[in-house]
Order: C-alpha cells, then sequence, then structure tokens
C-alpha cells in the first residue's frame, strides 16, 4: 500500500490526535468504526478561521481528508482548490456541533453531505499518482468527479489537489451548479451554521432521508418530494426468523446474538414515544427509561425495532431476571434494563421498510451515534461459523443471522434465520401440580402446544423456578382454574388443577420423545409478549443455500460491495489480521473492536505507559480462559491466555523499547503507535511498573488495590475508597482512583521520585495496617482469604520492585472486555464498573469535558515524616 504518496498525512491517527484536545473539544477521539458499506464519504461545512468544506472519502480505515475553501461544484468547468488536511477518525463523518475557540479548527460545524463512493479504478493507484476518479451516490453531490494533485508539498506544507465534476447527467451550468448556495444546511439534522452557533439542538427537525438507490435508479420523484406518514402506532407487525439447522455457507449475511429478552418496536414522534410489544399491545408503561432515552435522538420521527433484554454483569442476557425487573420495579434491577436496537423502519418522513437492511443499519448507526445504555445498537458480525460456535460455547441461546441485501418484511421469512445452541420451545400452560405434600403451590406445570386448532398435550416441567416466579405463577394460574382439561390428547393424571390456556412460558429441553413429549425440560420464564396461538411446535429447517442475486442486488453491490475479501481492514496504518475473529462471545465483539479501541484509547493511555516497564497479557484465542500459569505448562496445554514481560515471539514488528533491569529483560512503549500494534498482536492487557525508565529503581506512584470479598457488593468498595482517601489526607497525600474492570478499585497516590523500593514498600504496607486495625471489621492487610471473609484485602504489595498493576485505559481479558478507566471522585458513586467495557469508553472518552487524572503526574508528593519514622522503627 504507497499511503505515503498521498502526502505527509499518513495512514494513521496520530496527526490527528496531536493537534486535538480532547478534554475540551467534543470531536471523535479515534473510534474509527468501519461504515456498513466501507465506502461513505461525508462533506462537512466549517466556519473555522474562514468558511470552507471538509470532503472526506473513506478509504483503510480512516477518511481521507481535504479542505475545499469553496466548496464543490456540479460545473465541470469549474476547478475547486483542494488542500490535503490529516486523515480523520471513520466516526467523524457523523459529527456536528461547535470546536470550542481556541481549539484547532474552533468554530461550527454541519454534514453538508454524506453517502457512499465508488472508486472508478485502484484508489491507491490514483491516489499514488495523483490522480482520484470517483463517483459519489450523496443526497446533494452525485454522478463523477475528480480529484487531481497539483503540489507534493516541496513547496508548501500542504499537497494541493483540484476537485472537479465530470460530464455526466448529474452536472448542472450556470447557477443551477451553484449547489452550496442552493443547499446551505445539514442533511443530518436540517440545522445552518448559524444554528449550530446559536446552539439550536440537534432534533433533526428537516431531515428526511433519502432513497439510498443508485442515480440511475431514481425515480423522477425523490422520495424527499413524496414524504410518507408515519404508520400508526402497533400497525406495522415485526419481521420474525425462521428456525434452521445451521448457518449459510455463503452469502449476504450479517449475524447477531439472539438475545434472551421481549421483541420491542418503538415509534417516536416529535419527541414523543410509544413502544409496542411483539403484539402490538402498548408497553411503553413497562419501559420508562428507554422511551425517555428514544426520545432524545437525532430524529423527529422513526419506528425502532429492537429487543429489551435484562443485561447480567457478565454481560449476557438473563430472560427470568427481565420478568423479575418488570414485576418488581426496583430501580436497581430496571437500571439493568436495555434496549438493543437492530433495524429502523422509518426515518423523518421515508418509510426505509424497502431499503436493503445494511443501509438501514447504515441512517440507524448515525441516529443512535453517541448513545448510551438503555439504548444499544446492536453489533453483528459476518462470520457466522465462528460466531456460532463461540456462542454455544458460553452458552447463549443462539445467533440470528440477516440477509443484507433485503427490505424489512413483517412476518416470518428465510431471510431472518435463527439458529438455536440448545433446545427452546414456547409452549402454552394448560395446567399444573401442587407441591408434594402441600395442598397449595405448584409442584409442575403441564404444557400443550398447537398443532392446527388442535391444542395437544407436550409434556409437563418442574424445574428451572424461582421464589418469585413461583409466587407469580400462583396468582396468574389461580384466576383461570377450570374443571376440565382444553386438550385434545389429557394425559390421565391425578391431583391435577386444569386452567384456561391463556399463558406462555418458554422452556429448555434436551429433546422430544416419539409421543411428542418433552424430555428434561427446565423452566426459562414467562412468554407475555406471546399469543398462545401462535404456539406451534418448531422444527429446524435446512439452511438456506448459496444465493442467487437479487433484482436489486448487482445495483446494490456494484455501488457499495458489504464485504471486500481482498483487503485486510486497517486501524492507523496498521493492518489488522484475523480482524473478525471474535475474542468475547458475550458480547461478539471482534479482533478489529479491540485494536480499534487501542487507538481510540492510546493517547489517553500514553502519559501512564510510556517508558513504563510492561508486563503483557496476550490472548491469541479471546477472554474465556484463566491467565497461563506453570501447572498449565506441565500438564501440557496450550495457553488461551499467557503473561509477556520481555519482547519475545510475536511482538517482533511492535518495535518495543527494551533495556534489562537487574538481570531480567523489561519492554516498554514510547509511541501511540506501538499500543495500537500490541493490541493487533493479541495484548489485551497492560499492567505496569509504580516508575518509569530510566529512574526504574525510584517509584513515582503508590497503587492500593482495594480487593473485596465475592459477598460484598461494589457500593462497600466504593465506600472503602473514600474511606483510603480520607486517611491518606491525614498523611497530607492526595489521592486519585480508578475502576480495574472487575469488582475491585485502585487507590493511586503519586509520589516525588526520591524514595527506594524498599521504602515504598514499607510505606504503603504500614498505610494498609492502618486501615485494617483502624476497622478490622472491614479491611484485612493480609493476603490470607480465611481472613478476608466478609472484609475488603487492602493490596499493597503491588509497590514492589518488579510487581505491576493495571495500567489506565487497558482492556481486561475478560468477558465483556471491560477497561480499567480513571475516575473522578465527584462522579465515582454513579459508576457501573460492567458498563465500561472496548465498546463504550472511546465515547466516553470522546464526551468529557475534563481529564480526572490531569494532574496526577504533576503532582510529585512526598511521603510524611510521621510514616517514614514509622517504618524506620
Amino acid at each position: 500500500m504507497k499511503r505515503g504518496a498521498t502526502g505527509d498525512a499518513g495512514r494513521s491517527l496520530e496527526r490527528y490526535e496531536a493537534m486535538r484536545d480532547f478534554a475540551h473539544t467534543t470531536e471523535p477521539s479515534g473510534r474509527s468504526a468501519r461504515s456498513a458499506t466501507g465506502r461513505s464519504f461525508v462533506v462537512q461545512k466549517h466556519d473555522a478561521r474562514r468558511l470552507h468544506y471538509d470532503f472526506r472519502l473513506e478509504h483503510e480505515g480512516v477518511l481521507l481528508s481535504w479542505a475545499v475553501p469553496k466548496g464543490p461544484s456540479l460545473a465541470p468547468g469549474d476547478k475547486r482548490l483542494a488542500v490535503q488536511t490529516e486523515d480523520h477518525p471513520i466516526d467523524y463523518r457523523d459529527f456536528e456541533g461547535t470546536i470550542p475557540e481556541g481549539q484547532y479548527g474552533g468554530g461550527p460545524v454541519i454534514v453538508w453531505d454524506r453517502g457512499t463512493w465508488e472508486p472508478i479504478g485502484d484508489p491507491d493507484e490514483g491516489l499514488a499518482k495523483g490522480r482520484l476518479d470517483f463517483e459519489l451516490d450523496g443526497e446533494k453531490l452525485q454522478g463523477r468527479f475528480i480529484l487531481v494533485r497539483t503540489t507534493m508539498g516541496k513547496g508548501s506544507k500542504k499537497p494541493t489537489w483540484l476537485l472537479m465534476k465530470r460530464s455526466d447527467e448529474h452536472a448542472r451550468t450556470g447557477s443551477a451548479a451553484d449547489i452550496v448556495d442552493a443547499q446551505p444546511g445539514s442533511v443530518l439534522t436540517g440545522r445552518t451554521l448559524d444554528d449550530v452557533r446559536a446552539g439550536v439542538p440537534a432534533t433533526a427537525r428537516e431531515r428526511k432521508a433519502r432513497s439510498r438507490a443508485s442515480p440511475h435508479e431514481r425515480t423522477t420523484t425523490p422520495i424527499e418530494d413524496r414524504p410518507a406518514a408515519l404508520p400508526p402506532f402497533g400497525s406495522v407487525a415485526p419481521q420474525l426468523a425462521t428456525f434452521v439447522k445451521d448457518v449459510p455457507r455463503s452469502g449476504p449475511w450479517i449475524y447477531e446474538i439472539k438475545y434472551d429478552g421481549y421483541r420491542a418496536l418503538a415509534w417516536l414522534d416529535d419527541g414523543a414515544v410509544r413502544i409496542a410489544s411483539r403484539r402490538g399491545l402498548d408497553w411503553t408503561a413497562q419501559y420508562p427509561d428507554i422511551a425517555r432515552a428514544l426520545s432524545r435522538v437525532r430524529a423527529r420521527t422513526a419506528i425502532f425495532d429492537g429487543e429489551v433484554a435484562y443485561v447480567r454483569p457478565d454481560g449476557r442476557t438473563d430472560f427470568q431476571k427481565l420478568q423479575n425487573a418488570l414485576g418488581s420495579g426496583a430501580p436497581k434491577e430496571r437500571a439493568r434494563l436495555v434496549y438493543f436496537v437492530f433495524d429502523l423502519l422509518f426515518y423523518d418522513g421515508a418509510d426505509l421498510r424497502g431499503e436493503p437492511l445494511e443501509l438501514r443499519k447504515d441512517t440507524l448507526r448515525t441516529i443512535l451515534a453517541g448513545e448510551a445504555p438503555p439504548l444499544v445498537m446492536s453489533n453483528h458480525v459476518e462470520d457466522g461459523a465462528a460466531f456460532f460456535h463461540e456462542a454455544c460455547k458460553i452458552g447463549l441461546e443462539g445467533v440470528i443471522g440477516k440477509r443484507t441485501d433485503r427490505p424489512y418484511t413483517s412476518g416470518r421469512t428465510r431471510d431472518w434465520i435463527k439458529v438455536k445452541c440448545e433446545q427452546r420451545q414456547e409452549l402454552v400452560i394448560v395446567g399444573y401440580t401442587p407441591l408434594k405434600g402441600s395442598r397449595s403451590g405448584i409442584g409442575a406445570l403441564l404444557l400443550g402446544v398447537y398443532d392446527g386448532d388442535d391444542l395437544r398435550y407436550a409434556g409437563k416441567v418442574g424445574t428451572g423456578f424461582s421464589y418469585a416466579t413461583l409466587k407469580d405463577l400462583a396468582a396468574r394460574l389461580g384466576a383461570l382454574e377450570i374443571a376440565a382439561p382444553r386438550l385434545t390428547n389429557p394425559p390421565r393424571m391425578r391431583d391435577v388443577q386444569w386452567v384456561e390456556p391463556k399463558l406462555v412460558c418458554e422452556v429448555r429441553f434436551s429433546e422430544w420423545t416419539a409421543d411428542g413429549v418433552l424430555r428434561q425440560s427446565s423452566f426459562e420464564g414467562l412468554r407475555l409478549d406471546k399469543s398462545p396461538r401462535e404456539v406451534r411446535r418448531e422444527t429446524p429447517q435446512p439452511p438456506p443455500r448459496s444465493i442467487a442475486p437479487s433484482p436489486a442486488e448487482p445495483a446494490v453491490r456494484a455501488r457499495a460491495p458489504l464485504v471486500r475479501r481482498d483487503a485486510r481492514p486497517r486501524v492507523g496504518g496498521i493492518v489488522v489480521s484475523h480482524a473478525d475473529r471474535i475474542i468475547d462471545s458475550t458480547s461478539g465483539l471482534t479482533k478489529l473492536d479491540l485494536v480499534r479501541f487501542m487507538e481510540a484509547v492510546a493517547g489517553a493511555m500514553l502519559p501512564f505507559a510510556a517508558k513504563r516497564p510492561l508486563m503483557l497479557v496476550r490472548c491469541p484465542a479471546g477472554t474465556q480462559a484463566t491467565v497461563f500459569r506453570q501447572s498449565d505448562r506441565r500438564a501440557g496445554k496450550s495457553p488461551r491466555c499467557f503473561v509477556q514481560k520481555h519482547e519475545g515471539k510475536g511482538l517482533e514488528e511492535v518495535g518495543l523499547g527494551t533495556t534489562i533491569l537487574g538481570d531480567e529483560p523489561a519492554i516498554y512503549v514510547t509511541s501511540t503507535r506501538q499500543l495500537v500494534l500490541l493490541a493487533q498482536n493479541n495484548a489485551f492487557e497492560l499492567h505496569g511498573w509504580g516508575s518509569t525508565l530510566p529512574r526504574w529503581d525510584r517509584p513515582d506512584w503508590i497503587v492500593f488495590d482495594l480487593d473485596p470479598d465475592e459477598a460484598l457488593s461494589f457500593e462497600r468498595v466504593i465506600e472503602s475508597a473514600f474511606e483510603m482517601r480520607e486517611a491518606l489526607r491525614t498523611l497530607h497525600l492526595e489521592s486519585w482512583v480508578k475502576t480495574t474492570g472487575g469488582k475491585g478499585l485502585h487507590v493511586v497516590v503519586p509520589i516525588a521520585r526520591r524514595y527506594d523500593w524498599a521504602t515504598v514498600r514499607s510505606a504503603s504496607r504500614e498505610i494498609a495496617r492502618l486501615m485494617a486495625r483502624a476497622a478490622p471489621d472491614r479491611y484485612v492487610a493480609t493476603v490470607s482469604k480465611r481472613a478476608r471473609a466478609g472484609k475488603i484485602f487492602i493490596d499493597w504489595m503491588r509497590n514492589a520492585e518488579g510487581a505491576t498493576a493495571v495500567l489506565p485505559y487497558s482492556a481486561r481479558a475478560r468477558p465483556g472486555l471491560p477497561v480499567a478507566v480513571p475516575i473522578a471522585w465527584k462522579d465515582l458513586r454513579s459508576v457501573v464498573p460492567e458498563e465500561l467495557t472496548i465498546a463504550t469508553v472511546p465515547r466516553m472518552l470522546a464526551r468529557r469535558r475534563t481529564d480526572p487524572w490531569a494532574d496526577l503526574l504533576s503532582s510529585k508528593q512526598t511521603l510524611p515524616r510521621e510514616l517514614l519514622d514509622a517504618i524506620a522503627e
């Protein structure tokens, strides 16, 4: 790849990051999420020192960027100067707002145009030769354009190009060619630069979605000129998936987790939100937090499709806990409800149901950009076989496959498929047996399934109930008791109480017997969103075969192929190998997500990681295993994760710094590029010494790891951190705090480099012992597990030569890929550690105004004399 030939920007975001202070600007800090097509473009109207238009083309993992002072023209004879600037992250294409004065490019920005582009010929060769020919399919710009380089920067700081329109059916002359004056507003929100400058909110009041068909396919009446009315609430039935035996071997498919929750379609109309169940019932009252979150998204009218689920701390969804949360109304439990949005059916006057899925998702991604739980856009992958294998390995229900080239069709279709890891079936409750030895209570549920109009007996289930569930079932079934069964073939049983067949439940089981009865069944939960008449025995069908192109497919693929098999993705100019490999099955996150995360946080991590001797945890096969131990080596096991403290095999391309500390080799980093290369080489975790080179023998911080007994809540850990902060203040020491990616917290005390390791180790031990002596019922300073029962272990032993602690912004090789994140003390009580993952932290960094650890490295504190005297005795 001859990226260097295009100018001095380089295929990297280092220059972009170096030019911005993300503590003050809300510009994206480099998450670099790939678009659905891999060929997006955006033109942003930007009033900085002077008005200009930023023209950006997505290519090889970044947005190639040019500043066009006069903006594009539709007249073939107009040559518009285009000055090449630094590459931008791909998520910059959604940026609209004001860059603060004093920051690089200070001033308002709007998304003036956006869409897809397609190179004519080899784009790399065109960039190298300085002649890039391409076709745009945007909302304002369409047809062929060309960029021609005029200088390579020898006499000027930046390469200059000319942007010109080619002669085609989209070319215009005279005043009709001046599109920048004719259409000054944002295609994203309808705002002008003056609106943004005045603080008008991004409510998308005037935004009208356009057809994404190619220019040759557009009708004479474009979509924006014939806006559709928002369909009435509850009038759209959801698209349903067909149960198949296996994932397809080929074809334009993507795959999502099969969430264990309730299907929900949400209607948004000028800030008012109503949420419908699968059957079209109004369930808005059940999801008030989700409704409030949807009312604030960047759309005026919309219909969203998704699944509401209860998310456990390990990242998996739990159907019974979802029911309990909806039933109890406990705020803490309801706060774990998440709306996983996976489709968009209507948007600001445009009915998108006829559009291909890949383009519906691309629009949805724009609307939900920057949103956080309870709104989450459902991730997807393209390697169905590997995804299904990983999903089953960790106990998920299965996966959903969807064709990317097909429209949204209500009802069950083979364009959506579901592949299950285990046998699960929805069944009708037709009766129950009492609890043995009691005249009240439920021992087992009797179940039925419809066969045509006949309701046939399908067995019983007597396990899987929680106390709360049994109590709820007893109340519901008590109101439905009848004298005789409604079954076509009732079983001969004694002590059965029959009920009206009005309730549906979900059951996990091993198999169907030849008589049509479940074997080894376990109750999963009630399906209040399902009608009994919908319940049919599910029999898996063969997977769809290799797919022949649909009539619409050639145009879609010719314009923007979804997957380019001949090119591996790049992040910051680094080729990512095995990019689609799933590294965490609980979330579906891939290796590419990890590398993008590292690029996004590298700038924030580097000040704390640079020249600090490192210990790495590398996981070539993903997160679902413990760190490699010597006992594994003796047993002949292959490591899934292993520790590495020296350069060694697999890190040759990273170019790490190396040195000898005592008799042991050590490694360290000095650049953001090295951090990204570490992620490319499967380094999940970075742990660092308490000192930096060259003075590795003089620590510059003390770390206290607050490690709670498993039975303790995180709230207890938070309170212990505040108590430690106050204890340290009595010694005239200020402290900073961060999450660890687990249940604990790290309290960090920066110190001047004037004490040796022995002194720092003794001082940290003395502080831990002081706290343990002051509150022996809450704290312990010894590693003994017996002594730690019900208490918090103040781990001071990381403060020794060669000992390490996880570095700020490091991922952890644990389910969900959590992240160790610096937190401001004022925000600590509102932190939920399991929500800080590689998927959410980059967005958090991009939004924050101040760095909670900004002063840590400059706070060179000295240890108090009374403490030094105490450890000298």
